[in-house]
């Protein structure tokens, strides 16, 4: 989903990213949540964190972000 030369992004790239982003937050699905990001991508968040720097290590976070609202139902 991400280019790899993200400075020649155009509008309508980046409207696409923000959309695939979240609708896999939407979707309540780590995996979805994921393929919005490069499958070499650096995940920095929250800052002070230890740096996710796999896959599997980003699901991780995505699945951690996902579940409090998979616990209140939204």
């Amino acid at each position: 989903m991400v280019p790899d030369d993200p400075e020649g992004l155009g509008p309508e790239q980046v409207y696409s990213w923000f959309a695939a982003y979240f609708a896999g937050t939407q979707s309540m699905g780590a995996d979805q949540w994921y393929s919005a990001f490069a499958s070499d991508a650096r995940v920095d968040d929250p800052v002070g964190t230890p740096i996710k720097r796999t896959p599997d290590q980003t699901r991780a976070m995505g699945n951690g972000f996902l579940e409090p609202f998979r616990k209140i139902g939204l």
